[in-house]
């Protein structure tokens, strides 16, 4: 009786402990590289830019894929291609570009599962975010052809101008992507422009 005691006692200390924590809002980010934003955010306002980043960076390609610690069911295999790019937007700064890239694991197939790209002040705890789905480019079609230059657009879901207004992404057109890819050195060069919120 006294453990059960014991153990009462105990979980209900540790569940109000749990339930008083801050919670956090888990925010998509290419691949598996989560960042949490605290639900209590106030509105940054950094506003509105005018995007003009030339960034580089590396790029990897996973062959028949399939990560059972990020939720893969077992027998399903996918191509990866994720890259990482750094650039400056004047005047907030140093900024990460990240891409991902979800494929069909036939050799020859050109159908994706899923694209995202995030542009992200690169700090460890990035406070200035935008991200979404890139569309108009198949990197796994480009790295099986030896590489080469791309055009694409990624249209704006997300970022932390959210916690300004809930809309502000709503009727923004898509940023513009040009870049080029270089199989040999697995590099990437990437510009980014358009108009978007941070």
């Amino acid at each position: 009786m006294k453990q059960l005691i014991k153990f009462t006692a105990f979980f209900l200390i540790a569940s109000f402990i749990f339930t008083s924590c801050k919670k956090e809002i888990p925010v998509p980010i290419y691949g598996t590289m989560p960042v949490s934003v605290p639900a209590s955010r106030h509105c940054l306002g950094a506003g509105e830019y005018d995007l003009d980043i030339i960034a580089s960076g590396t790029f990897n390609f996973l062959d028949n894929y399939n990560d059972p610690w990020d939720g893969d069911p077992p027998g399903f295999y996918y191509d990866e291609t994720y890259m990482r790019a750094k650039g400056i937007i004047q005047p907030l700064g140093n900024f990460e570009i990240g891409v991902y890239e979800y494929a069909d694991s036939a050799v020859l197939s050109d159908s994706l599962y899923s694209t995202g790209m995030q542009i992200m002040n690169d700090v460890p705890n990035p406070s200035l975010f935008v991200g979404g789905d890139l569309s108009g480019i198949n990197f796994k079609k480009l790295i099986r052809e030896g590489g080469g230059s791309f055009t694409g657009t990624i249209t704006v879901t997300y970022g932390t101008a959210k916690y300004c207004d809930a809309n502000v992404f709503k009727n923004l057109p898509p940023l513009i992507v040009t870049g080029n890819l270089n199989v040999g050195t697995q590099t990437i060069s990437l510009r980014i422009t358009g108009k978007t919120f941070f």
